[in-house]
């Protein structure tokens, strides 16, 4: 083994068109690691916003879903508390201060409420909205574009821009020494060789990066890395409409987890967003079996998600042979038309009101 140094220019001609690889190789998955961070970022912040969104929409029904049976929800409703999102920003202080809501039932009601919010943060994911385009998830999409726009730059180079800021790196380190003149006339003769050594497989790293086009390739990548211009939002969300797919999975594979669809919510998919033909409208449905016998008797302003939670959780829902509905224009009148049908109809399954 050759513990002779070449000259110093010459070793600097070799670091010189080292550096210029790594100097590109760092662009490109410096910029990857960057823009993969920041759609993580983003995430959460949509993400949060759809739970805020959810729980904000989640009438209070739900929270007999949970236990809280015994929580009187049309009194708090005639107090302005609408949904657990409303719960939730009161707390139990203030909810106890509303005439015939007591500490107990405070508390209570909070509590539901937190255990429906872990349910939400557990299991609601961010979901692209082309119709409405959220500005988080606007911001989002945007963050994902440009990380697949670094992993389109880096096709075919990505693996070898990986293995050159590795294998040469390495080299270069070692060597780094035969381009400094105050180390040179100190190193020790093992230590000499070791840098001999290094020299020279990184010059023909360097040499063969340059026959096969690889740094010419890897400098490229880097300058249109560097010049990519921001993405119109009718552009990302036209091509998100067409692929929405690959984006979902780019997604999926940035975050590295992404929760379970919303419909796996034991409470329901979140409301939809925007004006729509049922705002302001409250259904109230009964259920019976083939014998007409009433079942059950509820309220809802969204009737499909509801029944769907019943055919999940109640035992007797196989019995249930069709659903009546009748809409009101506002939900104290339902309210009030589903506490009158409990009592003189007596469903079978009603326990409040039906006593």
């Amino acid at each position: 083994m050759t513990t002779d140094l070449p000259p110093r220019r010459q070793a600097k001609l070799v670091f010189d068109a080292a550096d210029s690889s790594l100097d590109a190789t760092a662009t490109l998955l410096g910029a990857l690691k960057k823009q993969e961070k920041h759609t993580r970022d983003l995430y959460k912040k949509a993400r949060k916003q759809n739970i805020d969104l959810y729980l904000n929409g989640l009438p209070l029904y739900a929270l007999k879903e949970v236990g809280a049976s015994g929580v009187r929800t049309s009194i708090l409703e005639q107090a302005g508390v609408h949904t657990i999102g409303d719960v939730l920003s009161r707390g139990p202080r203030r909810l106890q201060h509303i005439r015939g809501i007591g500490p107990h039932s405070a508390q209570t009601a909070h509590e539901a409420a937190e255990r429906i919010q872990r349910i939400a943060e557990k299991k609601l994911s961010v979901r692209l909205h082309d119709d409405l385009r959220p500005k988080a998830e606007t911001k989002l999409l945007d963050a994902l574009m440009h990380v697949r726009d670094v992993h389109v730059t880096l096709a075919g180079i990505e693996r070898e821009a990986v293995e050159v800021d590795r294998e040469l790196t390495a080299l270069v380190r070692t060597a780094r020494p035969a381009t400094r003149w105050w180390q040179r006339p100190f190193l020790s003769k093992s230590r000499r060789a070791d840098v001999a050594s290094a020299l020279v497989a990184a010059a023909s790293y360097v040499a063969a990066m340059q026959e096969n086009g690889l740094a010419a390739a890897l400098a490229a990548a880097a300058r249109k890395v560097e010049t990519d211009k921001p993405h119109e939002p009718e552009t990302m969300w036209s091509r998100y409409h067409e692929e929405p797919e690959t984006f979902d999975t780019l997604l999926r594979s940035v975050i590295g987890f992404v929760p379970d669809d919303a419909e796996n919510l034991p409470l329901g998919a979140p409301p939809q967003r925007g004006p729509g033909p049922r705002d302001g409208i409250t259904t109230v449905y009964r259920m019976f079996d083939h014998q007409d016998t009433l079942l059950y008797v509820g309220i809802s302003n969204r009737v499909d998600v509801r029944i769907e939670q019943h055919r999940a959780s109640k035992e007797w829902f196989w019995r249930v042979d069709r659903i009546t509905t009748i809409n009101y224009p506002d939900r104290q009148t339902a309210l009030d038309v589903e506490k009158h049908a409990i009592q003189t109809e007596k469903p079978l399954y009603n326990i409040i009101h039906n006593r």
